[in-house]
C-alpha cells in the first residue's frame, strides 16, 4: 500500500458494494481517473462493507468504522484520517448527498489548509423525522461549507442557479454531468413480446420519488400493466402496505439489486418510469437512455430531457395516468424514436467524453495551490 497521500482524495459517505446512484458515479469516476494515470484514492464509510483498506480497480479505498444516523454515514475517524493523509497541495473532492462528511472536511481544511471541491449530487430534501431540521442545517452549516469551497460542482443549470440564489456563492460553479458506464451502451434490448406493458422503477424508496402516487395511478388504469420496483429506503414498508391495500398483484418490490441484475431489467422492460417530485440527474435515467429503454419522467424537476426524448408527465396521480396511457398508445416505431433520441443524448455522457474535464479541473486547482 502506498504511504504517501494521493494527489486527489475523494471523500464519499457511501461506496460500492453499497448500492445507490451517488456511490456508483463516484466509483466510475475514480476508476476512470486511475485508468487515465491520476493518483487518486477514496475514503468512505464501512456501511455495506468491512472496515479496512483495499485496492479496487486500481484505486486505494479506505473504509472507516461508521454508523448510520438520519440516512447519513457517520465516519468516526474521518477527521483524524484527513489530518494524517492531507497536505496543503492535496485536492479533496467531497461528494455530498448527506450531512456529516462536509462538516468534517470543512474543519480539516481549516486546519491543514488544503482546498476542497464540493460536488453536490443532489439538493438535500426532507426525509424522515430529522428532516424538520434541514432548513436550519442548510442555513448554519451547508451555506458555510459551500462558500468556503474552492469550487462547487453541480449536475445541471437549475442547480447552479439554486447554489447562487440560496447560498450567495460567488465562486466557480461548474456544471459537470454524471457519466454512464460503457456496459449500459452494450445492453441488447429483448422485449418479451407480451401484451403486458412492463414498467420499471429504479431508485431509493424516498418520499420525493413519489411512488405512492405511481401505485395509486396503476390502480386507476385498466390496461394490462406490471410494475417492477428496484430499490430500498424509508418508504418500503408503507409502499408494501399500499400495494396490499390496493390488491395490486401486478406490482413487485425487488429490493436492492446489483448492476448486472438491473441491466437485465433494462433489457426486458417496456419503459422506465420516474414520477419524482424532485431530481437533479439520476444515474438510472442515464443508464436507461444508454440502454435504449424508453422513459416516462416528471417534467420541470431539474432533469434536462426533452419531449422528443421521453414522455414528460406531471407528478400527480392524474398526470401519471395520462403519461402511462399516452405511452401505451404509442406505436413501436414511436417508442423507438423516443429511445433513439435519448440514446444520442446519453452518448455525450460516456466517461471517455467527460474524464478529461475532471483532469483539467484538478490540474487548474493544483496550479493555483502551488502559486499560493
Amino acid at each position: 500500500m502506498p504511504m504517501e497521500a494521493a494527489r486527489i482524495i475523494h471523500v464519499t459517505a457511501y461506496y460500492p458494494p453499497h448500492l445507490g446512484g451517488q456511490e456508483i458515479v463516484v466509483q466510475d469516476l475514480v476508476t476512470q481517473l486511475a485508468m487515465a494515470g491520476e493518483q487518486v484514492e477514496v475514503v468512505t464509510s464501512s456501511i455495506g462493507a468491512r472496515t479496512g483498506v483495499s485496492v479496487e480497480n486500481g484505486v486505494l479505498v479506505t473504509r472507516l468504522k461508521s454508523d448510520e444516523f438520519a440516512h447519513s454515514a457517520i465516519m468516526w475517524g474521518l477527521f483524524f484520517w484527513l489530518l494524517r493523509r492531507t497536505r496543503r497541495n492535496t485536492i479533496v473532492h467531497l461528494h455530498m448527498g448527506q450531512f456529516f462528511a462536509s462538516e468534517v472536511v470543512w474543519l480539516a481544511a481549516k486546519i491543514k489548509r488544503f482546498r476542497y471541491i464540493l460536488h453536490l449530487h443532489s439538493d438535500l430534501v426532507q426525509s424522515g423525522p430529522m428532516g424538520r431540521l434541514l432548513p436550519l442545517y442548510k442555513k448554519v452549516f451547508l451555506g458555510r461549507e459551500i462558500n468556503d469551497a474552492g469550487l462547487v460542482i453541480v449536475l445541471n443549470n437549475e442547480h447552479r442557479r439554486t447554489v447562487r440564489r440560496d447560498h450567495g456563492y460567488q465562486g466557480r460553479v461548474l456544471v459537470m454531468p454524471n457519466g454512464v458506464d460503457e456496459d449500459f451502451f452494450k445492453v441488447t434490448r429483448r422485449p418479451t413480446g407480451s401484451e403486458t406493458l412492463k414498467l420499471l422503477f429504479v431508485g431509493r424508496l424516498s418520499p420525493h420519488k413519489n411512488l405512492a402516487a405511481l401505485i395509486e395511478a396503476l390502480g386507476a388504469i385498466k390496461r394490462d400493466i406490471s410494475l417492477d420496483i428496484i430499490g430500498d429506503g424509508e418508504c418500503h414498508s408503507d409502499l408494501r402496505m399500499l400495494i396490499a391495500d390496493r390488491n395490486l398483484k401486478n406490482v413487485r418490490l425487488h429490493g436492492r439489486l446489483c448492476r448486472d441484475e438491473v441491466r437485465e431489467f433494462y433489457a426486458t422492460c417496456g419503459a422506465l418510469i420516474l414520477p419524482s417530485l424532485y431530481e437533479v440527474q439520476p444515474i438510472v435515467l442515464l443508464e436507461a437512455m444508454a440502454s435504449r429503454l424508453p422513459i416516462i419522467v416528471s417534467k420541470g424537476i431539474g432533469i434536462e430531457v426533452e419531449a422528443r426524448e421521453a414522455v414528460l408527465i406531471e407528478p400527480t396521480i392524474q398526470g401519471i395516468v395520462f403519461g402511462i396511457e399516452s405511452f401505451a398508445a404509442m406505436t413501436p416505431d414511436a417508442r423507438n424514436l423516443l429511445a433513439d433520441a435519448a440514446f444520442k443524448k446519453a452518448e455525450s455522457h460516456r466517461w471517455h467524453a467527460l474524464i478529461s474535464s475532471y483532469i483539467d479541473l484538478y490540474d487548474g486547482i493544483g496550479e493555483d495551490t502551488d502559486a499560493a
